[in-house]
Parts: structure tokens; sequence; C-alpha cells
């Protein structure tokens, strides 16, 4: 008992230690895509289909069917052997097995197996559309988070400098060099500064909450993110026009190959529909045997089972053709219903098509600014960050006020919270077009 009792407690430390730690963007997705409910959803679906394709297959199979019966007769009946009179009680009984197979169906059933595996076709794509709507609702949760982190540092840093400057301007006062109102701004600036630190953090906290949510982490659970993993020195000058995305996209998009294998279902439901209108050609046998009560040796005697088994014996081979001639209109309205269906998918396709190449040429755009913007927000980042240390050293020499000072200190702030919110924009419409192009995320 000892022993085990060791072995599950540094298990669960051993496992403790594991999942508090820092986790990077793609072990977020990775945790997410193996704990989604919807992906569990989508699996057994997939699986479900895969039996009916199976089932579409099986129809291909003869059927052979084995049959038994108990015949107890009472009074004035015939005699099934003779076909005489018989005034006593007997029983017969019999036992056969039939078989089928069908020769020709209309080719409805190569229909069904076409539409069976459009469909299977269809729901795998779909699961891999939840994956990779997964993998962008946590990439973006995700970088919520690191943008909220980065904004309460950079609040807190600001914080740490209002106090550097609450402290030296409490030494200047003592020495007479400054007045009380400049002691009374820098400690409003510190409320305000404290304030947006509150607000930030608030923020943050919500968001990881959220990316807990999206991976279905436990509530309870604390997670950790590792260092800013997201990077944006990978964007290079490549060609991201629409059209070059787009011709790569047609072989990626699982949503186009959702929308293809929808129009290739319902143009083989279609001809299915069509060949309930052809006749059908069956392959039957029979082989059966009986047992009569009243069959009798010449001496009057019933004979045995054994004996009436054997002699009983019958086979039947036979072809049946059966033609469709009226059957109240149900195949012209099935198939009339088919080239509905047909026709809803062919415009449902080019809505969805051309909604899904807009969406493409959005993003190729919102890349482009995104790397422009980005490109700006860093030289303004530098030069903010020149004329905010100019402006340090003209404080204290006194060239500039306690408010110029603050506006160059605030300017500083939202230069780098700029930079940080088009870094995070960047790197998600890359990750978008990369994915159009390639079909790869992580």
């Amino acid at each position: 008992m000892k022993i085990t009792f060791f072995i599950v407690f540094f298990g669960l430390l051993i496992q403790s230690a594991f999942s508090s730690e820092p986790m990077g963007w793609e072990q977020c997705v990775q945790y997410a895509l193996e704990n989604s409910y919807e992906i569990r959803e989508q699996k057994l679906n997939v699986d479900n289909q895969q039996l009916s394709v199976n089932s579409a297959y099986y129809n291909y199979l003869p059927g052979v069917y084995g049959y038994s019966n108990y015949n107890k007769n009472y009074g004035r009946s015939i005699d099934p052997q003779t076909n005489a009179i018989a005034n006593s009680d007997y029983f017969d009984a019999n036992y056969g097995l039939n078989g089928s197979l069908g020769l020709f169906e209309g080719f409805t059933r190569i229909n069904k197996v076409k539409y069976e595996k459009y469909i299977h076709e269809y729901n795998k794509s779909s699961l891999e559309a939840s994956r990779v709507n997964i993998t962008f609702t946590v990439i973006d949760n995700y970088i919520k988070v690191l943008f909220f982190t980065g904004i309460s540092e950079i609040a807190l840093e600001q914080i740490n400098i209002s106090n550097r400057l609450l402290h030296k301007q409490k030494e200047m006062l003592r020495l007479g060099r400054i007045s009380e109102t400049d002691i009374n701004e820098t400690e409003a600036q510190l409320a305000l500064d404290s304030l947006s630190y509150i607000r930030y953090d608030m923020n943050k906290q919500t968001s990881v909450n959220s990316l807990k949510q999206v991976m279905n982490f436990p509530v309870s659970d604390t997670l950790l993110l590792a260092e800013n993993t997201t990077n944006t020195g990978i964007i290079s000058d490549t060609d991201y026009t629409f059209k070059n995305i787009m011709v790569q996209a047609e072989e990626h998009l699982p949503e186009i190959n959702m929308l293809k294998n929808r129009l290739n279902a319902t143009n083989a439901r279609l001809a299915e529909a069509k060949g309930s209108i052809l006749p059908t050609l069956t392959l039957n046998s029979n082989w059966g045997s009986a047992y009569y009560q009243t069959t009798r040796d010449s001496l009057g005697n019933t004979l045995g089972f054994g004996n009436q088994f054997d002699g009983n014996q019958s086979t039947r081979i036979s072809l049946n053709l059966y033609i469709p001639i009226f059957n109240r209109l149900h195949n012209r309205t099935n198939i009339q219903k088919a080239k509905i269906d047909k026709d809803l998918a062919e415009n449902y396709y080019e809505k969805e098509y051309s909604k899904i190449q807009y969406g493409i040429h959005e993003n190729a755009l919102l890349l482009e600014s995104a790397i422009k913007q980005y490109q700006s927000a860093m030289k303004s980042e530098e030069k903010q960050l020149t004329a905010f240390k100019a402006g340090e050293k003209k404080l204290e020499t006194g060239l500039i006020n306690t408010i110029d000072f603050y506006t160059l200190k605030n300017e500083y702030a939202r230069s780098k919270a700029e930079r940080l919110r088009a870094g995070m924009e960047m790197f998600l419409q890359y990750k978008t077009v990369q994915y159009y192009l390639t079909g790869t995320i992580l």
C-alpha cells in the first residue's frame, strides 16, 4: 500500500508539474483540438457516415433467408400432401432457404454508393473546417491575452515612471526648485496610470478566461502562457495577391471541398432517383422441404422425419424482371425534388464560393495594410522613445514643464501599445493567408 501510495503521489506530482508548464499558442491550439466537444462530435459523424458507405456497398451482396413453420389442423381440412379431404387432426411443417441477388436496379446502387461517399467526404471536410475554426479562435483569444498582458506591462512601466518622477519632485520641492502644483499634477497622473493598469489587468484576466473556455481548459486550473511566441519577423514580401492566394486556396480550403462534395452528392441523388423508373432484374433461388403427419407407408404408418425431409426436398431458380409502370407518381415526384435540391445546391455553391473569394481578397488587403501599419508603428515608437528620453533630460533642467513631459510620456506609451497591436494584427492576418497558401497553420 505504501508503494502504491508513493507511485500515485509522484505520478500526480509529475502530472501537476507538466500541466503547469507555460504554453505557447501552438500548445494551446493542440490542447483545444484534443479536448474540443465539437471535434468529438464531428469525428462521430464521420464514423457514422462511413457505416452508411459500407451499407451502400453491402447492397451488392445477395440476400439469404431461412424459414420454418408449423401448422396444426383440426376437423375437416385438405391434406396438403394429397389434396384429399381429411377428417382427422394432423400437423405439418415446412423448412426452406430463400436467396436473391439483384442483377440490375437501374444504377441506383452505384449512385447510392457515390452519394454516401460524397457525404462522407463532406463530413471529413466539415471536421477539418471545425479544426481550422477552433485553431483561429484559439489564436485570436491567445493574441488578446498577449495584447492585454503587454498593455498591462506598459501601464505598469508608466506607473514606475510617475513614481520615479514623484520621488524626484519631492526632493526638488524640499530644495525649493518646484512648487506644490507640480507635485499635485504628478500625483494625479500617477492615479490615472494606476487606474489604467487596473483596467488592462482586468481585461487580461477576462481574456485568459475566454481562452480557457475556447480550449475547454479546466476552469479552476491556472493557465500559464509562455512569453510572446508570435514571431512577427517572419513576415516577408511574398506575393500575397488575391489571384496567387486563390489558386492555392482551391486546393486547401475545406470549405470549398464541402461545397463541391455537397453539389456532387445532389447530382448522385438525382441519378439515383432517375434510376427508380428503370426495370430491375433479380435472380432468385429457393430450396425447401416439408414434413406431413398424413404421409404414410403401405402399412398405414406415418413416414419418419428423415425420410420425408429427404423425399420432399425441392429447388427452384428464377429470374424476375420488374418494370415500373405506375406507382401513383411517386417516382416522378422524387425526381422533381432531386432536381430542385440540385439547383439549390448549385445556387448555394455559387453564393458561398463568392463569399470565400471576397473573404480571401479582404484578407490579402488586410495583411498588406497590417504589414505597413506595423512598419509605421515601429518607426513611430523609435521616434517617441527618442522624444521621451529628451523630455526627461529637459524636465530635469527645467526646460519643459510637467504637463509637457506627461504628454511625451503618454505619447510614448501609446506608440508602444500601437506597435504591439499592429504586430498582433499582422501575425493573425499572416497566419490566415499562410493557411490559404499552404493549408497549414501550426
